[in-house]
C-alpha cells in the first residue's frame, strides 16, 4: 500500500503530477522508505499547461457518452433518462435528436429502482456519414430478474442503427442488429466504435461493441456464473458488427461479419477478443490501433490493444501476469474462479488462444495487499465506510486519442476518463503507437466522476462529462457528492505556462529537516501574484493551510511542525494556478 498512498499523495497536491508505469510495477516488492525514495525520484510535472474550464451544459440525466458528431456537434447519451440530444460546443444549447424512454420494459430511473449499470450507452456514426447517414446506439432494453431485491439483476441489450435526417436533425426507422446481448445491474461494458480490422489494413471498417463480465463474481452479482473465457457466451467481451448487412440469409447473421474468429460451420459469432472485466472505452487511433480502457477489481485497471481473437486474461489474471493474485479472486462471490497462479493461467490460455498483456496497468499491488483487500471483501469485513475507495485504481471509463499538434507535446497520446477520484489522464505512446512512454500525468482532478471525453476537431478543447450522481453500482453509500451534476465541462487550452524549474527557485524552506520543530518558507516574486500554500502528510492528508489565496510579491511565514508526528511532509505551493511542491521533512 505504501507506494499508492504516494501516488495519492501527488495527485491530491499536483492535478500535474506524473507517475512512470514501469516504476510503479517496480514498486510492489520494496520496503516503505525505499518506495518512497524511488517514487520521489520519478516524480515529474507536465509542461503547465493551461486551461479555462466552463460548464458547457449541465442538468443532463446522467451523461454516458459525448461524441463529436460529423456536423461538428456534441452528440449525448443520456443514460438515466434514454434520450440523445446535440449539443451546440459554442453556445451549450441542446436540442432533443430521440427519446427512447418507451423501447425498454422497466421504469424510469429513481435512483433506487431496479437499473442496468448505464442504460443508453454507446454512440458511433457511419465513416461516411454524408452519403450514408447512418447512426448507431447500444442501449439496456429488456429486464428479466434479480438474484436478490434489486441487486444482481439480469437484463438484455440491444445495438440497433437510426437514419438521420440533416434537414429536420431527427433519427428514425429502427433497424436491429443484435437484441440478444446480455445485460446486468453491473458491468455491462457499453462502448461503440468504427475503426478497420487490423492496424494500417486499409480495408473496410466494422463496428466494435465492448460487454463486461455482467459483474459475476462481484458485489450484488457474486453468485453469477462469470462466462468472459466462455467464447460461446457475450460476456466479459469485444464484439464486431458489420456497418451494412452482408448476403447470409439469417437476418442477424447478416450483420456479423463471416471471417470473424470465432465463427464455426454451426453459427456465426460476434466475438472479437475474450478475457475482459468491464471495459468502459474503446477508440481507434488514425492509423487503426484499437485501445479499450478496463475496470480492474481491487487494483490493476488495464490499457489493452485489442487484437483479432486475442485472450485478455480476466477473470484468470488480472493486470499484468504477475502474480498478484495468486491465491485470491477477483470477487468474493463463487461465481468467479480462483486465480490460483496467473503465470501457470497464462500457459494454459496460451494453448488455446493467443495473449496479450496489457500496455500499462493502474495500479499492481504485491500480492500480500490483494489478500488483503479480497479477504475483507470475502469475509464482508471492511476496517471502515467506503473502504473500497482505498483500492489501488482508478476505475476508467470513456478514452479518446489525441492527435493534434494544438498541445505541445500531447500529439500521439491517450486520454482516460476516471470515475474514481474525478481525473483525466494523458498516456504517452512510443511513436508505433504499441507502448506507454514516459510518465501518466492526470489533469482536472476532483470534479466529480468523468464518465467520458471528447475532443474538439481543432484539438484545443477537452470535453468531459460528468456524473449526476455519485453511487457506484454494486457498491455502499455515495462516493462522491457530484459538483458538476450532469454536466459537460470544457477544458480550453490557453498557453504553456510559466517554467515551473524557475518558480521553484523563489521558494525556501529553512531549516529543512526542521529544527526544534519549526521551518520557514519564504517566497520572493517579481509580480503581484495570488499564492496559496497547503500542507499535507504522507498519506495525502490535507493537514494545515499555510497560506490562503493572499495576493502580494513577497510571503514569509513561519511553520509549527511540534503539533505534527515525525515524518515526510509536503508543501503545494500554487502562484497564479502553477503548481510546485516541496519536501518537507519534520524530525
Amino acid at each position: 500500500m505504501y507506494f499508492y498512498c504516494v501516488m495519492l499523495l501527488a495527485t491530491s497536491i499536483n492535478p500535474h503530477l506524473s507517475f512512470n508505469f514501469n516504476v510503479m510495477r517496480k514498486l510492489k516488492s520494496h520496503s516503505a522508505l525505499t518506495a518512497l525514495m524511488l517514487l520521489l525520484g520519478t516524480f515529474s510535472f507536465a509542461q503547465n499547461e493551461q486551461f479555462i474550464m466552463r460548464q458547457l451544459a449541465c442538468g443532463l440525466s446522467q451523461p454516458w457518452e459525448i461524441k463529436f458528431g460529423p456536423d461538428g456537434f456534441l452528440w449525448v447519451t443520456e443514460a438515466h433518462s434514454y434520450q440523445i440530444t446535440r449539443v451546440d460546443p459554442v453556445t451549450g444549447n441542446a436540442q432533443l435528436l430521440i427519446d427512447l424512454s418507451n423501447r425498454k420494459n422497466f421504469e424510469n430511473f429513481t435512483g433506487a429502482d431496479v437499473w442496468p449499470q448505464g442504460g443508453l450507452q454507446g454512440i458511433a456514426f457511419h465513416p461516411n456519414f454524408n452519403t450514408n447517414p447512418y447512426f448507431y446506439v447500444a442501449y439496456v432494453y429488456d429486464f428479466d430478474s434479480c438474484l436478490s431485491d434489486t441487486r444482481g439483476c439480469f437484463f438484455k441489450t440491444k445495438i440497433v442503427r437510426y437514419n438521420y435526417n440533416m434537414g429536420t436533425n431527427l433519427l428514425s426507422n429502427e433497424t436491429v442488429l443484435i437484441d440478444t446481448i446480455p445485460g446486468s445491474s453491473d458491468h455491462n461494458g457499453g462502448r461503440l466504435v468504427v475503426g478497420p480490422a487490423a492496424p494500417s489494413s486499409g480495408g473496410p471498417n466494422f463496428l466494435f461493441y465492448s460487454v463486461g463480465d455482467m459483474g459475476a463474481g462481484h458485489a450484488g452479482s457474486a453468485e453469477r456464473i462469470n462466462h468472459a473465457q466462455d467464447v460461446e457466451i457475450y460476456e466479459g467481451k469485444i464484439l464486431r458488427f458489420n456497418l451494412l448487412q452482408d448476403t447470409d440469409t439469417d437476418g442477424f447473421d447478416r450483420w456479423i461479419p463471416n471471417d470473424n474468429p470465432f465463427n464455426s460451420s454451426e453459427r456465426q459469432s460476434a466475438v472479437w477478443s475474450v478475457g475482459h472485466r468491464n471495459p468502459q472505452g474503446l477508440v481507434f487511433s488514425p492509423g487503426g490501433t484499437l485501445y479499450e480502457s478496463e475496470h480492474g477489481p481491487y487494483s490493476d485497471d488495464e490499457i489493452n490493444i485489442i487484437k483479432r481473437g486475442n485472450n485478455y486474461g480476466w477473470p484468470l489474471i488480472v493486470g499484468y501476469a504477475d502474480g498478484n493474485y495468486d491465491g485470491s479472486k477477483g470477487g468474493r462471490g463463487f461465481g468467479i474462479p480462483e486465480v490460483g497462479s496467473e503465470v501457470g493461467n497464462r500457459v494454459d490460455i496460451e494453448a488455446s488462444f493467443p495473449y496479450s498483456e496489457p500496455i500499462g496497468s493502474y495500479f499492481p499491488v504485491s500480492q500480500s495487499e490483494v489478500s488483503t483487500y479480497f479477504t475483507n471483501d470475502y469475509n464482508n469485513t471492511p476496517p471502515y465506510p467506503n473502504y473500497y475507495l482505498q483500492y489501488p485504481n482508478i476505475a476508467p471509463s470513456g478514452i479518446d486519442y489525441y492527435s493534434s499538434d494544438a498541445i505541445p507535446g500531447w500529439k500521439n497520446s491517450i486520454l482516460v476518463a476516471t470515475l474514481k477520484l474525478a481525473s483525466v489522464y494523458r498516456l504517452k505512446l512510443a511513436s508505433d503507437g504499441s507502448t506507454i512512454i514516459g510518465d501518466t500525468i492526470s489533469y482536472f482532478k476532483g470534479l466529480g466522476r468523468f464518465r467520458d471525453i471528447a475532443i474538439s476537431p481543432d484539438g484545443k478543447k477537452i470535453y468531459v462529462s460528468a456524473d449526476s450522481v455519485g453511487v457506484i453500482k454494486g457498491a455502499p453509500g455515495q462516493a462522491v457528492v457530484p459538483p458538476n451534476k450532469g454536466c459537460i465541462l470544457e477544458f480550453s487550452f490557453q498557453t504553456t505556462g510559466i517554467d515551473e524549474a524557475l518558480l521553484d527557485q523563489k521558494i525556501q524552506v529553512f531549516p529543512n529537516p526542521t529544527e526544534l520543530g519549526i521551518t520557514n518558507l519564504s517566497l520572493n516574486l517579481d509580480y503581484d501574484a495570488e499564492v496559496s500554500i497547503i500542507l499535507y502528510d504522507i498519506t495525502g492528508q490535507m493537514i494545515t493551510t499555510v497560506i490562503t489565496e493572499e495576493r502580494g510579491k513577497t510571503f514569509d511565514k513561519r511553520i509549527d511542525m511540534n503539533r505534527f508526528q515525525p515524518g515526510n511532509y509536503f508543501l503545494k505551493v500554487s502562484i497564479d494556478g502553477t503548481i510546485v511542491v516541496r519536501k518537507l521533512v519534520h524530525f
